[in-house]
Parts: structure tokens; C-alpha cells; sequence
């Protein structure tokens, strides 16, 4: 073979060389928009997700809320009932000592 071939032959594989490396490059490039993309599409689905848990979260909150104020409510009128069975209690109690003395 030939100088000249030589020098052909490696300019061949130069050039396939540089036309592969072209095309791995971009390549390379759609993956990183693509993955870009994704990333940004994911980060878009965690931030609708976490307004989405908040909003329940406020909702449950204000449920809850609800709920403990008319539990406090019953509460208190349990307490209340129960405050006025001791009071009747305690002076029917009097009332029986001094029959009894």
C-alpha cells in the first residue's frame, strides 16, 4: 500500500470518525432535552401534588376543627349535667344528715 493510500485511507477513517462523533454528539443533546423535560414535567407533577395535599390537608384541617368545637360543645354540657346531678346530690346528702341528726 501506498503512501498515498495510506493518507486516504486515513482521512476515510478520519471522516467516519468525525461524522460518528457528530452524531453522538447530538444525540447526546435530544437526551438532554428530553431529560430536561422530564425533570421540568416532574417537578411541574410534585408542585401540583403538594398544592393538591394542602388543599386537603386544609380541608381535613377545618373538618377536624368543626369537629372539636361541637365535641367541646357536648362536652361541656355533659360537664354541666353532670355538675348539676353532684350539686343535687351532695345536698340531698345534707338534707338526709340533718333529718338524721
Amino acid at each position: 500500500m501506498t503512501s498515498e493510500e495510506r493518507l486516504d485511507r486515513i482521512e476515510h477513517l478520519t471522516a467516519g470518525w468525525i461524522e460518528q462523533s457528530k452524531k453522538e454528539h447530538q444525540e447526546n443533546r435530544e437526551l438532554w432535552r428530553q431529560t430536561q423535560e422530564q425533570m421540568a414535567e416532574t417537578d411541574r407533577r410534585i408542585r401540583e401534588l403538594a398544592d393538591e395535599h394542602r388543599r386537603e390537608m386544609h380541608e381535613h384541617k377545618s373538618e377536624w376543627r368543626e369537629e372539636m368545637r361541637v365535641w367541646r360543645a357536648e362536652t361541656a354540657a355533659r360537664d354541666r349535667i353532670t355538675d348539676e346531678r353532684i350539686a343535687e346530690l351532695v345536698s340531698a346528702i345534707g338534707a338526709f344528715i340533718r333529718k338524721a341528726s
